[in-house]
Parts: C-alpha cells; sequence; structure tokens
C-alpha cells in the first residue's frame, strides 16, 4: 500500500519510515490517555470511563493506525477517481497532491485520527461522542490550533483560522450522528462560529469559505472509510463530493441565507422517512 501513495521507491522508504515514527508515538499517547483515564483524575474532568470499561489500547492502535494510511491513500484515491471538489475543501484536506498548505492540513489530519482513536480508547461503542468529550476535557483545541499555526495554516485571519480548523474537527466528532444536517449545526455556539454565521440587515448568514470548508470535514469519515475499503470505494467518494457540491449549490442558490439550512434538512428528514416507510404488498 505505501508504494501505492508514493512517488517512486526512495518515497516509499522515507513514508514507512515515518510511519513506524508514528507508530511509537501512538502507542506513547494511549499509554499515557489509558492511565489517565483509570484514574480520579478523568472523573474529575468528567469523562471517567463507562461502569464497565476494559481498555482496548491496541485496537485504539490500530485503528488510528488504518486511518491514517488511509487518509495517506485518500490523495491517490481522489486522482484515480477524478473527482471535483469544491475549491475551499482541497485546502483544509488531503484530497488533491499536497501543495503549500500541505503540512498544516496533515497535522489537522493527525489531530482528527488522535482524537478519534482517543475517544475508541473511551467508549469503544460510542466513539465519536467520546471523542469530543475527551477533546473538551483534556483541552486539545489550543495545543492543536498553536500546532497549526507554527505550520503556517493559511486562511483570511491566520489568528481565527488556527481557531476554526480546530472547531471543524471537533464539530465532525460532536455532530457525527447528523453529519449531513447544516441547520442543526448551528445550534452549537462553536460550530456557528465556524461557519461564520452572522446576521446582516435582519437575516442570518453563513460565510461561503467556513461553510464549504466545515462540509468537507463532515464527510471526512466516509471519506477515510472510502479509501480504506479493498479496493477502494471508488462509488462511495464520488457520492461524497457530489453531496457537497449539492449542498454548497444549495446554499449559494440562496445567497448563504440560514433558513436555506433549515429548508434543506426539513427536506432530508422528509426524504429519509419516504425511504423507511414499509413497501405495500
Amino acid at each position: 500500500m505505501v508504494a501505492c501513495i508514493a512517488d517512486g521507491p526512495v518515497k516509499a522508504r522515507e513514508l514507512h519510515a515515518l510511519l513506524q515514527e508514528l507508530d511509537k508515538s501512538v502507542v506513547s499517547l494511549l499509554e499515557a490517555v489509558q492511565s489517565y483515564l483509570g484514574s480520579p483524575a478523568a472523573s474529575l474532568a468528567g469523562i471517567a470511563p463507562p461502569e464497565d470499561w476494559t481498555p482496548h489500547r491496541r485496537v485504539s492502535q490500530h485503528a488510528l493506525s488504518e486511518r491514517i494510511r488511509a487518509a495517506l491513500m485518500l490523495p491517490a484515491v481522489c486522482r484515480k477517481l477524478g473527482v471535483k471538489w469544491p475549491s475551499e475543501l482541497t485546502s483544509v484536506l488531503p484530497i488533491e497532491r499536497p501543495g503549500a498548505e500541505s503540512q498544516a492540513v496533515w497535522i489537522a489530519v493527525l489531530g482528527w485520527c488522535a482524537a478519534e482513536a482517543l475517544g475508541c480508547l473511551l467508549d469503544p461503542r460510542h466513539r465519536d461522542a467520546a471523542a469530543a468529550r475527551v477533546f473538551d476535557a483534556l483541552r486539545l483545541r489550543e495545543p492543536l490550533a498553536e500546532l497549526l499555526a507554527g505550520a503556517g495554516l493559511e486562511g483570511a485571519g491566520l489568528e481565527q483560522e488556527k481557531w476554526r480548523a480546530v472547531a471543524r474537527i471537533r464539530a465532525s466528532f460532536a455532530h457525527s450522528s447528523r453529519s449531513s444536517a447544516p441547520y442543526s449545526w448551528i445550534h452549537d455556539p462553536d460550530v456557528a462560529w465556524a461557519m461564520g454565521v452572522h446576521q446582516y440587515e435582519g437575516v442570518t448568514y453563513v460565510v461561503k469559505e467556513h461553510f464549504e470548508r466545515l462540509l468537507g470535514w463532515m464527510a471526512f469519515r466516509g471519506m477515510l472509510d472510502a479509501a480504506a475499503a479493498q479496493p477502494p470505494d471508488l462509488e462511495r467518494i464520488s457520492t461524497v463530493a457530489e453531496e457537497i457540491h449539492v449542498r454548497a449549490a444549495s446554499m449559494e442558490t440562496a445567497g448563504y441565507n440560514v433558513e436555506a439550512l433549515e429548508e434543506s434538512d426539513t427536506l432530508d428528514v422528509l426524504h429519509e422517512s419516504e425511504q423507511k416507510k414499509p413497501e405495500r404488498t
């Protein structure tokens, strides 16, 4: 698999060495967090494990390693498919050949993969919700934001963009159960801010760039699942891209009015209800 995502044997060897170093760091991270979760301090922080908790550090370690490998596969899979993404997504996700912004992109990806693994360690049955809890309780927001800033994160207003990048990562866990329902997200002040929700002349809007970037991060889990499949699930990647385009185009047509999000969510709920109706015999 390494050979598939690297440009030649030299790059493949370098990548293999990098993955080995990452695996070592993963082990250290999970050991430290497992020890913390088993201490009284975790209860005080609000992230006490379930009563029947059995730590599965190796499971979390394997899941994290596989996520990283899937993320490394993703650009090649997307290029093979030739899918066209909204321009804002290519600046925050590894879906094209790495460019000038790739360092910050990969730091964000690694942060996401680590948060998911920590959620798996805390509660593998509800890993997304657990990941959001760990993210908040361990106060991962600030160190991750500083790492992104140090990597030269680009965007309109570096200081704000690093915090928006972190908010997008957290949102993908906190709202994973409704990852395709944008209107539901704005009730979380953190996510509303990440989307650039604001008022102008009594009407509430979102900011195009921020909204599209959040759409991409909310779909990131599905992209990784598709890239990790054997063989990669190109149809699913294509479907994800189409859904993002539809959302983005719908908001553009509506002038980025938040009311359009509410109407979109309502239609989605109705569509899901129709799909769940039993067939008449």
